[in-house]
């Protein structure tokens, strides 16, 4: 049996809970930020978008600019430019999806330029320039200018294993992956029997979005 200390987020008061059996962390991941000049000055949520704000957004942006081709850069381009929005995709990248098939990624590319998505690929972004609300520049490292009204942030997310104790039990959090076995099980310096499994993002083995519930 494991004793486990719980301090809701925002209270003061421990909760401590017996468990017989295992302690699962499932706590997701969070959206990384880029370090890009000018990213502090866009209000979150109506000029910086991430992907939780493009799938809950009620309004279509005139101007979509989107950081990052891989999965979510890829399907929001091919939603908002289907439903009429100006699209541009940008990435540092050689070519979009670059985990998947090289093949498989140029068609996706090719069925995107020809749905007029504009891709700018092996290309940063240096600086972003705010003029007023939901209008904005993007100043790529090419020296290339772009105008847009929305900008959404899809360069990837980072393990939620911040701030909730790893360290009293040897582990590293600091938004680091919980390393596992093949059970999902992560070692630990406290004895030989697994009693501490990670699920979902918080292993980084499958970022996708069920899969902690599976």
């Amino acid at each position: 049996m494991k004793k486990v200390s719980v301090q809701p987020h925002g209270e003061t008061q421990k909760y401590h809970i017996d468990a017989n059996i295992a302690v699962i962390v499932a706590t997701g991941s969070t959206h990384i930020v880029p370090a890009i000049s000018g990213i502090e000055n866009l209000e979150e949520g109506t000029e910086l978008w991430t992907n939780r704000d493009a799938v809950a957004a009620n309004s279509v942006p005139e101007h979509l600019i989107i950081l990052g081709a891989g999965p979510v850069g890829s399907e929001m381009a091919t939603f908002y430019s289907a439903i009429g929005s100006k699209v541009t995709l940008i990435s540092s990248t050689a070519e979009m999806l670059p985990k998947v098939e090289p093949e498989a990624a140029k068609i996706v590319r090719k069925s995107l330029e020809a749905s007029g998505v504009s891709i700018k690929l092996s290309v940063r972004v240096s600086k972003i320039e705010k003029h007023a609300a939901n209008s904005l520049t993007v100043v790529l490292s090419n020296g290339e200018t772009i105008s847009g009204s929305v900008l959404l942030n899809a360069t990837g997310r980072r393990p939620r294993t911040f701030d909730f104790g790893l360290e009293s039990i040897g582990l590293t959090g600091e938004g680091q992956p919980l390393q596992t076995d093949a059970s999902l099980a992560v070692p630990t310096s406290q004895g030989t029997e697994p009693w501490l499994f990670a699920v979902g993002d918080v292993n980084s083995l499958g970022p996708t979005t069920h899969m902690g519930v599976y």
